[in-house]
């Protein structure tokens, strides 16, 4: 059997658990720090499991426990900081590594963004949900096309607009 194979068991295996321990904090923290190290360590590999481990993410992030959300958005920190560095390089080298992987979860991350984006945390130098929404809208903006990028910079003007006119 081929490595492939067996990362794919692997996978497979813990998400079996993640849904067998669906209640269980701990379990979901070890298997999001896993997708983390997926992302930062093994972006290509990533392309695998893209699908299921997005999936994951977003569940994460739509639920009530504040530090799995701060997780599954540190996984796409990670993830985006990852294909920033690769989107830069092919500009600089007329290649194409990047996956795009931001592009494809464009929607579901911008809305996540927008949600999250306006909560204010109490401590100003803990890294939270709303920081990890604006380094991600960063990383966003670096790395998705120029459709994306004008729905981002329309909906950031109309907010500016806003709060001036409050």
């Amino acid at each position: 059997m081929e490595i492939k194979n067996y990362a794919e068991i692997l996978f497979n295996k813990i998400l079996i658990v993640g849904e067998a321990y669906s209640t269980n904090k701990k379990i979901l923290e070890i298997i999001c720090r896993i997708f983390i190290e997926l992302a930062e360590n093994y972006y290509y590999t990533i392309d695998f499991f893209i699908k299921e481990i997005s999936s994951f993410s977003f569940v994460l992030i739509g639920g009530n426990v504040k530090s799995l959300a701060l997780l599954g958005l540190e996984f796409w920190c990670r993830l985006a900081s990852e294909e920033a560095n690769k989107v830069q390089n092919d500009l600089e080298k007329k290649s194409k590594s990047s996956k795009g992987y931001l592009q494809l979860y464009f929607e579901q991350l911008y809305e996540i963004i927008d949600k999250f984006l306006v909560i204010m945390d109490e401590d100003d130098d803990e890294w939270n949900v709303s920081k990890a929404s604006c380094y991600l809208l960063v990383l966003l903006v670096k790395t998705v096309n120029e459709n994306s990028l004008k729905k981002i910079t329309k909906d950031v003007e109309g907010k500016i607009f806003n709060n001036k006119n409050e």
